[in-house]
């Protein structure tokens, strides 16, 4: 079967298999080791550590010889990313025998010696666990030297930051630090690559984040920050080609202001993640259009009224909105949907993902979740449904003899039966979900 598949196709097919399937594959013939090759190295991961016994430490060893061979069928120029562990700095007195500790300095030189020779080589997961090694500058130099890295992914598990702020790589797109934050290092790091089109940020620990580190020919089109980093400024005249924000935070930011920043800088996002709302953010969010994917938390304290968010931000995005997401964790019955609000969403017809959308905020509720279901034909693009019922006490005299658990099983039930017409007519081609909390 392999001799008459084009080898484009086998490369597929062979894309999905395991390194164990993929090492039995390669042996049946020559042409499916030609082919399987290439996906066995295009992923390698090294540890250096002092930890193992001298054996694992020579198998490692005879892999990067084999990858600073140089010759034609060398694996190196198959690697595309590289996931690296580096203490560096072996703690000797681990060590039963002292003529074992050669081989930690024999793997980082043979390593810094096999940079080289990785050509293909694009994303690069680095985990630093002793930051005042001198190596890193040395192997990070090797690396914007060779390779045409386009992703540098760095988490931090020292107390030092690595020495690499002063490194440049010319191919680089997409940037991620994460662990214990290093201001310095992060603000050289970013200054010395306008180019940059992603840019992640993470701490373990509380730092204020003040973006004005970005430089004025900033090309940026995605930011995300998380962890317990606190926006206190955003930039936004150099943020003219932001397109994506994702904040995760759950570290509060002092961010007043920072809505009507981007509105008077014209930037326009697509994508939008955040973990608390404003009155100032639906302000923003209704000053344009374009929007196509938004995720919102509504806390639990939250006073913004859902009303604007309904009225005036979902129809100014209805044309391009696709993904809509609203963690609803308040009481306010505004942000509940409702007949009104519904039919603002059923405007939104190229909406593929409608997640945590919560439908209880009348009497009868089953009959606004059966308004809800029905409505699926009104988003021909739907994957995916995920309704977020959060039952409300009613009076007996307007619900009598009914409790919650039986309603929601006949909406369930009547959910079935939409999503089965609905796949029998193409109208959804996944899966569809109603949760009851």
């Amino acid at each position: 079967m392999s001799d008459i598949l084009p080898t484009e196709l086998l490369y597929e097919i062979f894309s999905h298999l395991d390194i164990v399937a993929l090492k039995q594959t390669r042996r049946t013939n020559r042409r499916n080791n030609c082919v399987c090759r290439p996906l066995l190295f295009a992923e390698i991961s090294f540890k250096f550590d002092a930890y193992g016994s001298g054996s694992w430490l020579q198998s490692r060893v005879r892999l990067l010889e084999r990858l600073r061979s140089g010759h034609a069928d060398s694996p190196a120029k198959f690697v595309k990313d590289l996931n690296l562990v580096t203490p560096f700095q072996p703690p000797w007195d681990s060590y039963y025998c002292f003529i074992l500790a050669r081989y930690p300095n024999q793997l980082k030189d043979s390593f810094n010696e096999s940079i080289q020779f990785f050509t293909s080589l694009k994303h690069v997961q680095w985990t630093i666990t002793n930051g005042a090694s001198a190596y890193f500058l040395q192997t990070a130099k090797l690396m914007a030297e060779h390779c045409p890295i386009e992703t540098f992914a760095l988490e931090n598990l020292s107390e030092c930051p690595p020495f690499i702020a002063d490194t440049q790589f010319p191919h680089l797109k997409t940037f991620t630090f994460s662990g214990n934050y290093a201001p310095e290092l992060v603000s050289t790091f970013c200054a010395l690559h306008p180019r940059l089109r992603r840019l992640s940020l993470a701490s373990s620990h509380y730092e204020e984040l003040n973006l004005e580190f970005l430089p004025e020919d900033c090309e940026l089109e995605a930011l995300v920050v998380g962890g317990a980093l606190a926006i206190v400024d955003l930039p936004a005249l150099r943020l003219k080609n932001l397109q994506l924000l994702t904040i995760g935070s759950a570290a509060p930011g002092r961010n007043e202001g920072i809505w009507s920043k981007l509105e008077q800088a014209s930037v326009r996002l697509r994508e939008l993640s955040l973990p608390e709302i404003s009155e100032e953010l639906l302000h923003y969010l209704a000053s344009y259009s374009g929007l196509e994917v938004l995720d919102l938390t509504i806390g639990r304290d939250s006073m913004v009224a859902g009303s604007i968010f309904w009225t005036q931000v979902l129809p100014r995005h209805e044309r391009t909105l696709q993904r809509l997401a609203l963690n609803n964790q308040s009481e306010a019955v505004d942000w509940y949907i409702s007949k009104q609000s519904l039919q603002v969403l059923k405007n939104c017809r190229r909406l593929s993902h409608i997640t945590d959308i919560c439908s209880c905020n009348e009497v009868s509720t089953e009959h606004i979740t059966y308004d809800i279901l029905e409505a699926i034909p009104s988003w021909p693009y739907l994957v995916s449904l995920s309704l977020s019922c959060r039952p409300r006490e009613m009076p007996p005299a307007t619900h009598p003899e009914k409790t919650v658990g039986p309603v929601l099983r006949d909406s369930a039930g009547h959910y079935i039966q939409v999503v089965e017409e609905a796949a029998v007519s193409g109208k959804v081609s996944h899966s569809l979900s109603v949760t009851a909390q």
